[in-house]
């Protein structure tokens, strides 16, 4: 929403990269799938701080451009969810998907939209 692009389009804007995430979490406790509990600990942190990154990115660059129409109330939660994503420990993605869905909310209340 923030970068009004197509899937793929820029700067993460792409579900596969979400569901690359996903995927490894899925296999952290596939005890089929043929690597050792450290390889999928590490692969699922490698995609999950990839997803991270660009959900904060989104959220600086959405906050940008809404940062004259948005409340003072709307501009603090956004800061708090940049703030919650900065933690090193932050791998919830409980947590991460009521942040994308939260910024949403307040992106396109304030104007912005998927065109």
């Amino acid at each position: 929403m923030v970068y009004h692009c197509a899937k793929g389009g820029m700067k993460g804007a792409d579900a596969n990269i979400y569901r690359n995430m996903e995927t490894t979490e899925r296999f952290l406790t596939d005890v089929n799938w043929k690597r050792t509990d450290a390889e999928k600990k590490y692969n699922h942190k490698i995609a999950f701080t990839a997803v991270r990154m660009y959900v904060r990115n989104a959220l600086r660059d959405g906050l940008e451009k809404i940062k004259y129409s948005a409340t003072r109330e709307d501009i603090e939660k956004i800061e708090a969810m940049q703030e919650e994503l900065f933690g090193s420990d932050f791998y919830n993605k409980a947590a991460l998907d009521l942040i994308i869905k939260s910024a949403d909310q307040i992106f396109y209340k304030n104007g912005l939209d998927e065109g």
